[in-house]
């Protein structure tokens, strides 16, 4: 699958970012090949924001789903070396997913005429509807 939206990944190591508002972890994704499992990404991946948080908690083993990833690119004309950033801004821990649509209480839905109606003072004919 790759390093991308939806991907599941299982983390083996997290270390504190270059600031507060950064933490490194070490993560891998693979796909099913058959009888075998084949890595698809491996690497470190720099979490920023809501993920900053959640990444420090997380523990060597655990898996994550990426919900909101990038990745970036520069290149160093002095080094002649390309940098690839990888970047997450939010995660679920697996298991702690927020619940499908199916799973979420609907909003009840109210029609124009019932909601006038509640306010007590109009009468059916009064309604254009």
């Amino acid at each position: 699958m790759g390093f991308k939206n939806g991907a599941r990944a299982k983390v083996w190591s997290v270390e504190p970012g270059p600031t507060e508002k950064m933490t490194k972890i070490r993560i891998s994704v693979s796909r099913k090949q058959g009888d075998q499992f084949i890595q698809d990404f491996g690497g470190f991946v720099t979490c920023i924001g809501s993920a900053n948080e959640k990444a420090k908690r997380l523990t060597e083993g655990s898996t994550i789903v990426l919900t909101e990833c990038d990745v970036s690119t520069q290149y160093d004309k002095i080094r002649q070396k390309e940098y690839i950033n990888y970047k997450l801004f939010d995660f679920d821990v697996d298991g702690d997913k927020a619940p499908s649509n199916e799973e979420k209480p609907r909003a009840k839905k109210t029609s124009k005429k019932a909601a006038l109606e509640d306010e007590g003072d109009v009468e059916d004919e009064d309604c254009p509807f």
